[in-house]
């Protein structure tokens, strides 16, 4: 008989294997404390009842990938004289369970228990603790461990850079750092971005010293990004693409994430300030509008004027109307309508790659220019 409990192991970098096992030492299940031997011997008395035996409960896997998926299957036999049951208990990590039938092993029989982990691209030394729980009656849990160390060809750090609030108008710098792990060198070639004119990158190698700081690293390049004035307000992505020589990974993705804040904010149904995108939905050939508020704050949010430089698709209305100020306020509010009008032709605006647009102008403000991005499908 053959019974299967995937565990899935969440891997954490550097994690030692004494302290992992010193801690789940201290992890205990109120249902399943110690059990006495007075509570063992009226369990079993003149009855036949379960007798876990497993093979091994620990495995070393060595050394892996940490961009790679490994596995290793734990023998349970039931030496006892009634059915042994077997269900995933608490764990250092998360588990889920699969073709596990109703989880039982007849006597005289075996299943096998599969525990599975992935490096989430970390690199180290770790250790980790699936439990068992048994109906066994002297033998109410079974820790099965593994441990190993996780290696990479390179690992980036940190994985996606985030400019969470640029001030419009604003220059400002971060770096990646990019690690080698094996013996051969690690190379960068050149790089591409999608928007060099927002978009500045330098490429530095690493000192000695800033390599040794990061265990099992044998080379590293310090990726400086720059993002310079001009972008609109909201949020942007960006992605920068590093050329290396590395066996495999001859290309590493940058993300570049954002946001840029100004004295312009927009307001209104359907608008999402996260995404920058107004959303319509499903059409048909009925007229669609929608309304947003353009709140300009500073020091003279008066002077600060809208023009429509560009819209697509070109059937798309715009509208700009009379600028406002509520009363004791320092604020100007410019209200803008935009239209789908009745018996527009079928399309689909829904990919982010080829949304609508409507940019506007902006004088005497910190950015030159608001981008309203259109989300819509017009039913044929």
């Amino acid at each position: 008989m053959r019974i299967t409990i995937t565990l899935l192991l969440a891997i954490i970098l550097g994690t030692a294997m004494g302290s992992a096992i010193a801690a789940w030492t201290a992890f205990r299940y109120p249902e399943h404390e110690t059990v006495t031997q007075e509570a063992i011997a009226d369990a079993v008395a003149g009855k036949p009842y379960p007798a876990v035996e497993v093979g091994e409960t620990e495995y070393d896997f060595g050394s892996m990938d940490s961009n790679a998926t490994d596995s290793h299957e734990f023998i349970f036999r039931n030496v006892g004289d009634a059915p042994l049951t077997l269900e995933a208990g608490k764990t250092t990590c998360k588990c889920t369970l699969s073709d596990i039938g109703d989880g039982t092993i007849l006597p005289g029989e075996s299943g096998a228990v599969t525990v599975e982990w992935s490096g989430k691209s970390l690199v180290g030394s770790y250790a980790q603790v699936a439990t068992i729980l048994t109906n066994d009656p002297k033998k109410r849990t079974v820790d099965l461990r593994v441990h190993g160390t996780m290696t990479a060809k390179t690992r980036m750090v940190p994985e996606t850079l985030v400019f969470s609030s640029v001030a419009a108008g604003r220059t400002v710098q971060a770096d990646v750092r990019l690690y080698g792990y094996r013996d051969e060198p690690l190379e960068l070639t050149g790089y591409e971005v999608d928007d060099p004119e927002h978009v500045e990158v330098s490429i530095t190698p690493m000192t000695s010293d800033e390599v040794e700081g990061e265990e099992y690293a044998t080379c590293g390049w310090r990726v400086g990004v720059t993002i310079k004035p001009g972008l609109p307000p909201g949020p942007f992505q960006r992605k920068i693409r590093i050329k290396t020589t590395v066996d495999g990974m001859r290309e590493l993705f940058i993300p570049v994430d954002g946001t840029v804040n100004s004295e312009i904010s927009v307001f209104g149904s359907g608008w999402s300030s996260k995404s920058g995108v107004l959303r319509f939905g499903t059409l048909g050939k009925d007229k669609a509008s929608r309304r947003l508020l353009l709140r300009v704050g500073g020091a003279q949010p008066e002077n600060v004027q809208f023009e429509v430089a560009e819209v697509y698709p070109e059937y798309v209305k715009v509208r700009l109307q009379e600028k406002t100020s509520p009363p004791g306020s320092r604020v100007a509010v410019t209200p803008i309508e935009i239209e789908i009008p009745e018996g527009s032709p079928p399309g689909n605006f829904r990919d982010p790659r080829r949304y609508g647009h409507v940019r506007l102008k902006v004088s005497n403000a910190t950015v030159s220019e608001l981008d309203i991005k259109l989300e819509f499908l017009i039913e044929g």
